[in-house]
């Protein structure tokens, strides 16, 4: 009885620490493309800002 919560104590850790990868990847994914649309967006502001009248 006892080790069967254990075991499953232990797989329900196991389960946590695999989602809070997935959740930490997912994390990071959005955050490079959040990084790669403000450099986007600063190389337009830059070149709206380089026309003449602007």
């Amino acid at each position: 009885m006892i080790e069967g919560i254990a075991f499953q104590t232990n797989i329900l850790a196991l389960s946590a620490v695999v989602e809070a990868a997935s959740v930490q990847a997912n994390i990071v994914n959005v955050a490079m493309n959040v990084m790669g649309i403000v450099r986007k967006s600063g190389v337009r502001i830059s070149r709206i800002s380089a026309r003449p009248g602007a």
